[in-house]
């Protein structure tokens, strides 16, 4: 699109479509399970723990699922006349960040990338993200391979959890979505409980080794291990 904008599009030209917006939602979905139902004891989910893809392209509303919010996350909004420049190693990249993180794809820094947060629903468990896209035409015409448009030229992407968990209504859920020249992709951002409180009581007993009078100012340094995990969790898409 940056090569489209700058070296095929007259001076006064308008790109068509304009902006695009990428919707995801969290949903409780098995490609298996409606065959298992049906056919009594069969057992199919050794196909899909030792074939399942990163991303499959399907109709979601052609499976059984459960939808575990309400509404979906409007996850990322990309200008397409207006492509940012390709930001340096290193240069935050992330929509609001007061952490300043860099967020990589394919090796390089991301274009651009948003972390979203949102409350559950409805308790199940989260298989992974249902995604689709929203193209601006102007003028208030609008095309989406949103899975209530009846066209059904478009398919949905499903993002798969690599270890689907159970989530309870009113717990918050993250999820990452970041885009390149090439791609979009989303990732789910969870970290295990036991490493949120083992960070916690680290800034714990740094806090009260400052405080104390008798500490060497030496021996007062955060320890850095559990935060460094935290955000490589968090920086890594590749």
């Amino acid at each position: 699109m940056r090569h489209a904008h700058k070296k095929l599009l007259a001076e006064t030209g308008v790109m068509l479509p304009g902006r695009l917006q990428i919707f995801v939602q969290p949903l409780e979905l098995s490609l298996w399970g409606q065959v298992e139902k049906e056919n009594g004891s069969v057992d199919l989910q050794a196909i899909g723990k030792h074939f399942k893809s990163k991303f499959s392209a399907v109709r979601i509303d052609q499976f059984p699922r459960r939808y575990l919010t309400d509404e979906p996350i409007a996850a990322l909004e990309v200008d397409l006349a207006r492509v940012p420049a390709q930001p340096a190693d290193g240069e935050p990249n992330v929509e609001n960040d007061a952490v300043k993180l860099c967020i990589r794809m394919g090796g390089k820094a991301a274009l651009r990338a948003k972390i979203s947060s949102v409350k559950v629903d409805h308790s199940g468990m989260l298989s992974g993200y249902g995604i689709w896209w929203s193209a601006d035409l102007a003028n208030g015409n609008v095309v989406t391979s949103n899975p209530s448009n009846p066209q059904r030229s478009w398919k949905q992407l499903i993002r798969w959890l690599d270890a689907p968990r159970f989530v309870t209504a009113g717990e918050d859920i993250q999820v990452l979505t970041c885009y390149n020249d090439h791609q979009v992709n989303v990732e789910d951002i969870f970290l295990p409980r036991e490493m949120v409180d083992k960070y916690q009581e680290e800034l714990l007993a740094a806090k009260q080794a400052q405080t104390a009078p008798t500490v060497p100012t030496a021996q007062c340094a955060v320890p850095r291990a559990a935060h460094e995990n935290i955000e490589e969790e968090i920086l890594e898409v590749d």
